[in-house]
Order: C-alpha cells, then structure tokens, then sequence
C-alpha cells in the first residue's frame, strides 16, 4: 500500500526564538530597531519582534521577507541581484520598494 503521509522538519519555537533574539542582539549593536520575522518550511510565521523604535512599515517588509526566503529555499535578500541581474523577464517583474523591490503578490528581496 502506498504512503498517504510523510514527515518533515519544521523549526521549533525555540529555535525561533534563538534567532529572534540573535537579529536584536545585532540590531542594537548597530543602533538600528529592526523589526525581526522568522518563517517556518511552509512560509507561515512562526515568530516575530518589533523592536521599540522601529518603522512600522518594517513590520509588514519583515514578514515578507522571510516569506520570500523560505519561498526561494533559503535566498537571502543580498543574493537576489546575482539570481535575476541577466534575466530581463524576472527583473522586470520587480519594482522599487524602498531599499530593495518586491514581486506582484508578496515577495521582497
């Protein structure tokens, strides 16, 4: 009889948080109030800070960027101009957005 299920891996809460509190950490060393999002494998949002200070704009910029990291198995933000600079159609599906762009639908890079 054929599987009708398997098992895979999802980040815990804990680990989550880990890197919640890693981003802040670096964050104040830089003196720069970040808002922080971590996705699970699904893309759905697992943990999530505003730091005091930050832009409420970034709330919204956070989420979709880990969204569209775990989207693209894993691409960071500082990744994407390699992944798209010789591509017109993808690069031309992507417009200003503040210090970096975001896709039709949901994406940011």
């Amino acid at each position: 009889m054929a599987e009708t299920a398997f098992q895979k891996s999802s980040i815990t809460i804990e680990a989550a948080e880990r890197i919640i509190k890693a981003a802040e950490n670096k964050a104040q060393e830089m003196g720069k109030p970040m808002s922080i999002a971590i996705c699970d494998e699904d893309g759905t949002l697992k943990a999530f800070r505003r730091m005091d200070g930050a832009p409420l704009l970034s709330v919204q910029i956070a989420q979709d960027k880990a969204y569209t990291a775990i989207s693209f198995g894993g691409m960071a933000s500082h990744e994407w101009y390699d992944f798209i600079k010789n591509d017109g159609q993808r690069s031309s599906l992507f417009r200003g957005y503040g210090s970096g762009a975001s896709w039709p639908g949901r994406s940011v890079a």
